[in-house]
């Protein structure tokens, strides 16, 4: 990268008053401790507007620009999916980053309506009774599975907003920090007249600089890595449908089984009713 990546700086005003004022206070105030005043000197003189500030590479701002863009929408997606998954919000935690969407035991709705048609004394002359109480039990199983293969389908997702995004987030962290070192080496070293610290101050605008275009890449290396990351999230809400057609072709198939069961049961009923004698009927 070379000394190109931070050639180009946007430097402030070079309004020489507001900077001799800063440094006649300064120079009576912190005589004595040159070395810990300096920075404080240099975020002063950034205030005023007289700092040089190192601009980032277009490329590496629009990188940056895109992920945060992208971090709101993967938000945005997962709350649509867990929110779709489980309908419930009670059982729904937004707070909690490992986005828990399992009902507590016995609290499914299969499972509710299952407790009640097998508790509940109105029910106790249903003659279907113990057939729904089956049906729903089922139903309550395969919801459960369901709730758990959405969650799992989703990892890369929720690995994304809890841990890649923070990832980089502190590179860039790190990358500001070095961007500040360098800035302000750089100008002190601008600010130096006398000829024997030239030497040592220009090692250390070296070493700054260096450190700054080393987390400058590091940095844009993990930025790169969102076009795989987004190819996977799309792969992971692909699979969503095929969990959900799995869910509803098990739910139907065990409506269907009960049926066909509860109308041979019917039929066989039926069919003995007819074969007994008149004098049975009656």
């Amino acid at each position: 990268m070379g000394a190109s990546m931070v050639s180009g700086v946007s430097g402030g005003s070079r309004d020489q008053a507001p900077e001799a004022m800063v440094r006649g206070v300064l120079k009576e105030t912190v005589r004595g401790q040159p070395n810990k005043f300096k920075k404080l000197f240099a975020q002063v003189k950034g205030k005023v507007g007289v700092s040089e500030v190192t601009e980032y590479p277009k490329a590496f701002k629009a990188h940056v620009d895109e992920l945060d863009a992208y971090k709101l929408c993967v938000d945005d997606l997962a709350d649509a999916i867990i929110a779709a998954a489980q309908q419930n919000p009670y059982f729904r935690n937004e707070d909690d980053p490992q986005m828990p969407i399992m009902p507590p035991t016995n609290c499914d709705p299969h499972e509710l309506v299952q407790e009640s048609m097998k508790n509940e004394v109105a029910f106790g002359e249903y003659a279907c009774r113990e057939m729904s109480v089956a049906i729903f039990r089922k139903l309550g199983s395969i919801h459960r599975e369901y709730l758990g293969r959405v969650r799992k389908s989703i990892h890369s997702i929720r690995t994304f907003i809890n841990y890649d995004y923070w990832v980089i987030a502190q590179e860039r962290k790190d990358l500001e920090r070095c961007r500040y070192e360098m800035d302000f080496a750089k100008q002190d070293l601008k600010a130096t007249d006398d000829p024997a610290f030239v030497q040592l101050k220009s090692k250390v605008a070296d070493d700054a600089i260096k450190a700054f275009e080393l987390q400058l890449q590091k940095t844009m290396t993990a930025l790169e890595t969102l076009p795989k990351l987004k190819a996977d999230h799309v792969k992971e809400v692909l699979s969503l449908a095929e969990v959900q057609r799995r869910y509803h072709e098990k739910s139907s198939q065990v409506i269907k089984v009960y049926s066909e069961k509860a109308t041979k049961k019917a039929s066989m009923e039926k069919g003995g009713s007819k074969d007994q004698p008149e004098d049975e009927k009656h």
